[in-house]
């Protein structure tokens, strides 16, 4: 067992680390103080974590996570974690459907009691109410990722999400235009100012994002050539230039 003032880290398993930190006395009852959370990974990985809790301590910036609700930590693996490593549209999509959906109902939880069985309920009642699959999936994402970020802070022991099956989303048969539908109504709209932007959308694939978000840098007079590398997107009620979601986006 290795120890250092305050706190110490013991072996349970494999791999796996148990961190206690001892956090004083309490004030009104005298009772010693303790904190203690299950690392995977390596020594070194324990010995980080330690490190981190009694950082926080000194600061006044911990968290107790026996004591953390599921809705609190929510809100700081969004400002955390998502501000900084997901998209602008898709950070807004996550804070809807936490304050919305998640919070609302699995939100007062203590962290260590959000069970796969409370979870699987949630979902099951979101689709009674008449929420979409694809939804209840999206939100899934959100759990999943979030209890995620909790296992490797050290927060949780495993990731209750994992042993949750969201709901399946069926492939919808897509109605798509005949080429003489397609002249038929670009005919129609030949006198609308939005002309331009109907005939790039059938004729070249753009979706409608990346056609607002064509400059005229993009184009190649010369050679014929239209280059997609961006797309307008609205955040937060504003529309904002962003970078196309995948790699395979960006095309000529």
């Amino acid at each position: 067992m290795a120890r250092r003032a305050r706190g110490s880290i013991r072996p349970q398993g494999e791999h796996t680390w148990r961190v206690e930190v001892r956090r004083g006395r309490d004030p009104v009852t005298g009772k010693l103080l303790r904190t203690s959370v299950t690392v995977e990974g390596s020594r070194r990985d324990a010995e980080r974590e330690l490190t981190r809790i009694l950082r926080e301590l000194d600061t006044g910036a911990f968290v107790d996570p026996a004591r953390e609700t599921f809705g609190e930590f929510l809100e700081r693996w969004l400002r955390d974690y998502a501000a900084h490593n997901v998209r602008s549209k898709t950070l807004e999509l996550y804070g809807i459907l936490v304050r919305r959906h998640v919070a609302p109902a699995l939100g007062s939880l203590p962290l260590p009691k959000v069970a796969p069985a409370k979870i699987q309920e949630f979902y099951s009642r979101k689709l009674e109410e008449g929420l979409s699959a694809q939804t209840v999936r999206h939100m899934h994402t959100v759990i999943r990722e979030s209890l995620g970020h909790a296992v490797k802070w050290g927060l949780l022991a495993r990731n209750p999400a994992e042993a949750v099956m969201p709901p399946r989303v069926r492939r919808r048969e897509l109605t798509v235009w005949s080429l003489p539908e397609a002249r038929r109504f670009l005919a129609a709209a030949e006198s609308s100012p939005h002309y331009p932007v109907f005939l790039l959308a059938i004729f070249c694939g753009l979706r409608r994002g990346e056609v607002l978000g064509l400059k005229w840098s993009d184009i190649d007079w010369d050679a014929g050539l239209l280059m997609v590398r961006r797309q307008l997107a609205l955040v937060g009620g504003r529309p904002t230039v962003q970078e196309l979601k995948t790699a395979k986006s960006r095309r000529v």
